[in-house]
């Protein structure tokens, strides 16, 4: 039988991306995800109870490569603030203090946005802007301090996008969005769990909103069923859907697929192998009992404390031992895993005395930023976007919004240990001078970008005009080293003969 199509029902193409996201999703979700998704991805061997494939299950443990890959390429992009350009308007400045009505700058809000983005392939902003209760004036919004928000909307919460071409562009004509929420019960302690159904359409030059809601409803013959109610609506001033997207691996217009997903897909094996190998381990510390001339339907409890005995003399017991072979190869094939995820870029590079791996050095190229920084180049532009609907919000015009600068410098470090402990020796030496020293040091990073040299040296002539001059410490001759510039000796009278004259 069909199912019936309702508000809170996927678009088939939403329903499509939402099946390649599910082992990202449930990776990042750490082990309890993986727990709970069962067979989904962690098969039960044909022969194996139900009973040993629950405990090998749960005492499987996840290495999350995913979420360090993740992790790794957000805190690149964010090692720096974004900086807004002196074109962007004050009003919109403001708004970025606190961008979601949540307490959250623009920063750490991006920064999240773009993290969502990096495990499902894009994430979404939608430009909202507060319900005025009456009719306000622009002057009146502004004495008030009404400004404009975003609000976050990940990838399995946008059941809907439908878009046309009108004069050219492509423009969003309707989408919808699932919102969850738990509001507590009047006169208990208990919550009610809430889901409703935003929905967006474009209707000229307007664009009106709905609010759908599930509720019980009776049919005919008294028989209770769920349906979904319009429980809201309205039009709103905005000249089109204010629905932003930040893309990580963009595959059409709004749609993206994880960048992550041969990382993912590597630790899958990763995870699979861990929970054979724990088990394989499991078994091999504990030798397995045997016997001879036993009768098999009598049940043995076997342990340190209990004894074995049989009425037959034919029988006996014995251990049955592994090599401890196949938990070799188990371990060599987890080994094996973990470099081939160091190699698509998915370690953290850990550095050890100077020490670079030929790996990691590639890992950290200009060539593998390269797509990284077009990356953060495409966020920047979803900022822009952003700035520029909520500055037709604010009715500062049509392309009001500003420009904003997102960091791009990450790529490979300039320069080693070793060679950071030349030009030290080289400036000891006299070959290499101060300011010679310090340029390097910038250019490695070791110096912040807006180190002045000249300031320095500046700071540095005050600091020795304001100490204090100090006599000059007496030279210290350790007692192992024999002086050869000191003081002439006192010689001895010659020895007197001892023979009588």
């Amino acid at each position: 039988m069909k199912e019936k199509v309702t508000v809170a029902c996927r678009s088939p193409r939403m329903r499509e991306l939402e099946e390649r996201r599910g082992l990202c999703r449930d990776l990042m979700g750490g082990s309890n995800a993986m727990i709970k998704a069962g067979r989904r991805w962690l098969p039960q061997h044909l022969a194996e109870s139900e009973v040993s494939y629950t405990k090998r299950l749960q005492a499987t443990i996840l290495s999350n490569f995913v979420q360090q890959a993740a992790a790794k390429a957000v805190g690149k992009i964010f090692s720096k603030h974004i900086t807004l350009r002196d074109d962007v308007p004050q009003a919109i400045v403001d708004a970025c203090e606190n961008i979601d009505r949540q307490g959250r700058a623009l920063d750490p809000f991006i920064m999240d946005v773009s993290a969502s983005a990096f495990i499902d392939g894009v994430s979404y902003i939608l430009a909202d802007y507060p319900r005025l209760d009456g009719v306000l004036s622009l002057a009146d919004e502004q004495a008030l301090k009404i400004r404009p928000y975003a609000v976050h909307i990940k990838a399995h919460e946008l059941l809907e996008i439908v878009t046309e071409q009108r004069g050219g562009e492509c423009v969003i004509t309707r989408i919808r969005v699932m919102e969850h929420f738990c509001v507590p019960m009047p006169g208990s302690w208990e919550y009610a769990e809430v889901e409703q159904v935003r929905v967006m359409m474009l209707d000229g030059d307007s664009v009106r909103w709905e609010l759908w809601r599930e509720e019980e409803e009776k049919d005919s013959v008294g028989v209770e069923k769920e349906v979904w109610v319009k429980v809201e609506e309205g039009v709103t001033s905005f000249t089109r859907i204010p629905l932003v997207p930040i893309y990580t691996n963009r595959t059409a217009y709004l749609e993206g697929s994880p960048p992550f997903q041969h990382v993912a897909e590597l630790n899958l094996r990763h995870w699979r192998l861990t929970s054979e190998q724990t088990f394989t381990c499991s078994m091999q510390s504990f030798a397995m009992l045997g016997g001879s001339g036993v009768n098999p339907d009598s049940a043995v409890e076997v342990g340190p404390c209990k004894k074995l005995f049989s009425k037959s003399p034919e029988s006996k017991f014995y251990y049955v031992e592994p090599t401890g072979k196949g938990a070799e190869i188990g371990r060599i094939e987890l080994k094996a895993i973990e470099q081939a995820i160091e190699t698509v870029g998915a370690m953290l590079r850990v550095e050890r005395a100077g020490q670079v791996t030929a790996t990691a050095a590639a890992i950290d190229s200009e060539e593998t930023n390269a797509g990284l920084k077009a990356v953060a180049l495409g966020i920047k532009d979803s900022i822009e976007e952003l700035f520029m609907h909520f500055g037709r919000m604010l009715g500062l015009g049509e392309d009001a919004g500003g420009e904003v600068v997102v960091n791009t410098d990450f790529g490979a470090p300039r320069g080693t240990d070793v060679g950071l402990n030349t030009l030290a020796a080289l400036n000891m030496a006299g070959k290499l001078s101060d300011l010679r020293m310090l340029a390097e040091l910038q250019y490695r990073g070791e110096l912040s970008p807006d180190f002045d040299h000249t300031k320095n040296a500046d700071e540095l002539t005050v600091e020795a005009e304001a100490m204090p001059e100090m006599p000059p410490a007496p030279a210290v001759i350790p007692p192992n080293v024999r002086a050869t510039h000191a003081s002439p000796v006192r010689q001895s009278p010659p020895a007197q003969s001892a023979a009588k004259p």
